[in-house]
């Protein structure tokens, strides 16, 4: 009597690769979909909640009054500035540790180093309590409104501001965008409500402060670009008298701003 011959002989090859590339395909999925399912939605771990008018501040462990405080500092930045809607407050996950947001940078693909993050399409910002905190240690706070003074609601506005950013124009034009508009129009909501209520602290007090190369020797080199952006944006929109749309333009580029600005700071 003949042996009969496996099933999985009588199987043929493509079908044995269309069977294991679904089961591949089927893993990936998977994996893929927990891994935007905790993007979108990261209060499953972090329960705890801070609401304040236009932001809502998710954070793990125990109710905190100082991040409370926090989710009001950053709604103020964003409000005093024209900017905020309490009817659809913009949700940030704060890690007051580093591990824990490390995981989720990493979920994101971005470098765990960062200060901060959002992911646009689905509504979230991050920021690394740990991250800005030893930012401002090794800058001593300075300069004021930059990523330099080390404060965690000036980086939670400046996500924030990013998704608003988004929302306006759109992802495909806001990638589009030269550094100076992507980052010059955050790092501008985040600081102009403060600005105006600190009469010390003038645009031109500001870019006596970008033009000292002293400053920014070393690791500040990068900032100072950052820094530019947002002074640049700011004369654009309060002394140039433009609106948001206007500045993004095309033929509004980051060279004549640059001479502009300068020019109005040496003409006073």
């Amino acid at each position: 009597m003949a042996q009969e011959e496996p099933a999985s002989a009588r199987t043929p090859l493509s079908k044995r690769l269309l069977r294991w590339s679904l089961r591949v395909a089927a893993v990936l999925i998977s994996v893929f979909a927990l891994q935007v399912g905790l993007l979108a939605f990261p209060q499953a771990i972090l329960r705890n909640q801070a609401e304040a008018g236009s932001v809502v501040v998710y954070y793990p462990g125990d109710p905190d009054s100082a991040i409370q405080e926090l989710a009001q500092a950053t709604d103020h930045r964003l409000r005093a500035g024209g900017f905020g809607n309490p009817d659809l407050p913009e949700r940030i996950f704060f890690f007051p540790d580093q591990g824990l947001y490390s995981f989720f940078a990493r979920l994101a693909r971005v470098q765990p180093e960062a200060q901060g993050f959002g992911v646009s399409y689905l509504g979230t910002n991050y920021v690394s309590g740990t991250r800005v905190t030893a930012l401002g240690e090794r800058t001593g706070r300075s300069p004021r409104y930059s990523v330099w003074e080390g404060s965690i609601a000036h980086t939670m506005a400046h996500e924030v501001a990013h998704q608003y950013m988004i929302d306006s124009i759109g992802r495909s034009a806001w990638i589009a965008l030269p550094h100076w508009k992507q980052e010059g129009f955050p790092e501008y909501i985040s600081n102009i409500g403060l600005i105006r209520e600190d009469t010390a602290s003038s645009l031109p007090s500001r870019i006596e402060i970008l033009l000292d190369d002293d400053l920014w020797l070393g690791p500040r080199s990068w900032d100072r670009i950052h820094y530019e952006a947002g002074l640049m944006m700011e004369f654009q929109l309060e002394v140039q008298g433009m609106d948001l749309r206007s500045v993004l333009a095309d033929s509004v580029t980051r060279e004549d701003t640059h001479t502009a600005m300068l020019e109005w700071f040496r003409g006073r």
